[in-house]
């Protein structure tokens, strides 16, 4: 049933829909659908979820190497049924700037941002 699925799609190896059997997290979905491919830009990664009464998807940006390096769970979110997530490609500049200040970044370009909102 439709109701029980979640569904990852873009820059992962086998992407598509998914059961929902228990507590999956984001991190369960993505290692599920096969993990990043290559060209996935892992700071942009985002969660939608739908909402009931026909109002627009709510999107929860995840923080995704916060979740791997540091543990932090706080965007490691549990699924839903109908969640959805989506791994955007990385641009050349995004990939040569990332390569350029990621040894120099603790967190995720795209967290800090985030916080400052």
């Amino acid at each position: 049933q439709d109701s029980t699925l979640y569904y990852v799609m873009g820059e992962v190896n086998a992407p598509g829909s998914y059961p929902l059997v228990g507590h999956e997290t984001v991190l369960d979905a993505l290692i599920a659908a096969g993990g990043l491919s290559d060209r996935a830009n892992d700071h942009k990664i985002i969660l939608t979820r739908p909402q009931y009464g026909g109002q627009p998807r709510v999107i929860l940006p995840v923080c995704y190497q916060q979740v791997l390096q540091l543990g932090d769970v706080s965007t490691n979110y549990q699924l839903q049924p109908g969640d959805r997530i989506y791994v955007p490609s990385m641009t050349l500049a995004e990939d040569i700037k990332q390569s350029l200040s990621w040894k120099n970044e603790k967190s995720c370009p795209h967290c800090r941002d985030y916080s400052k909102k």
